[in-house]
């Protein structure tokens, strides 16, 4: 119902009240069901103010203020390790790199790299850098060279934990 339909509804059942009483005073105590002034009253209390201080069982704007402290007091990053590994990690091998690191939840963790591979005296190219990287253990990292290089590789690695 329109807010038109709803006045011309009150004003038609109340056609022997003047319009003053529908109204209301301005010093109206709040009420839901009062007259014109005691229900923006009513409005008013509910939905607060914007300085009102953080309530979780307070006015709107309160809650909302208590909701966005909550938030901003919350951190969606719970930790982060960093480090840097250069050694030689040879292709087709068995070899690999374990390198300890704080315990993390696995499940709540990732890994990211960033490699580089480096040259050697007698000028090779086409090969490339691919290193992989997975967790042996909550407290060690794996890496492997998946790449065709057969000299060193150097590798910046981060474990990023969330909550």
């Amino acid at each position: 119902m329109s807010i038109w339909a709803a006045i011309k509804k009150a004003v038609n059942s109340n056609l022997d009240t003047p319009l003053d009483s529908l109204i209301g005073q301005r010093t109206d105590a709040a009420n839901s069901s009062g007259s014109v002034h005691a229900k923006i009253k009513d409005v008013k209390a509910t939905v607060g103010d914007p300085g009102d201080s953080a309530n979780a069982n307070g006015t709107v704007h309160a809650k909302l203020r208590n909701i966005k402290q909550d938030i901003a007091n919350k951190s969606v990053v719970k930790s982060v390790q960093r480090g840097y590994f250069d050694k030689n990690i040879y292709h087709g091998s068995s070899e690999y790199e374990l390198i300890p690191i704080s315990p993390v939840n696995v499940d709540k963790s990732l890994i990211v790299l960033a490699t580089m591979a480096y040259g050697d005296a007698a000028g090779r190219t086409g090969d490339r850098a691919a290193v992989s990287a997975n967790f042996a253990s909550s407290s060690t990292l794996k890496l492997v060279n998946m790449g065709n290089t057969e000299y060193s590789v150097g590798v910046e690695w981060q474990v990023i934990e969330f909550y």
